[in-house]
């Protein structure tokens, strides 16, 4: 599979907005049910930059400060679109901050449904992927200095749609 690091498949380079350095996220290998889950392969796109997070409206908060801009509450799931170093199709993360906090926390349940939107979109979305719903690439963990592991689930919106669903 194509990925944004040629030595290390299925690795993600991501500059969170308002984070001072880039990040590293490496994509879960998900088995559910006895059955391994193929996400889409990921485009080799270079280096990704995010936007700041999205109100419900999908318009960017802008008033408030980094870290806390990415955490407002715990367990949300915070999404933002993502742009390329190379420039081309719009694509968004789903990101959800300190999944480390333990199991039986908001935030692990957050990491948890993103999982189960991740086996959804494998399982009985693939022929749709990249029409009529979002092209899913699958689900990237990492460390951060400044949300703790995160998960992310990482799409590419369709060609008629502009929106996070």
């Amino acid at each position: 599979m194509a990925a944004n690091n040629a030595n290390e498949p299925d690795v993600l380079s991501v500059h969170f907005k308002g984070a001072e350095h880039r990040d590293t996220l490496k994509r879960i290998d998900l088995l559910h049910e006895n059955i391994t889950l193929q996400s889409q392969p990921v485009p080799n796109l270079g280096e990704l930059f995010t936007s700041h997070p999205l109100n419900r409206g999908n318009k960017e908060i802008l008033d408030a400060t980094f870290p806390s801009i990415w955490s407002p509450l715990p367990g949300c799931t915070v999404k933002c679109r993502v742009e390329t170093s190379s420039g081309g199709p719009q694509f968004f993360f789903k990101v959800v901050m300190h999944v480390d906090a333990g199991e039986d926390t908001l935030q692990f349940e957050a990491a948890r449904l993103l999982m189960y939107e991740a086996c959804f979109y494998s399982q009985h979305l693939s022929e749709f992927q990249g029409r009529i719903v979002p092209r899913h690439y699958g689900l990237f963990v990492g460390e951060t200095t400044w949300g703790g592991r995160i998960v992310c689930s990482y799409g590419q919106f369709p060609r008629t749609s502009m929106e996070v669903d």
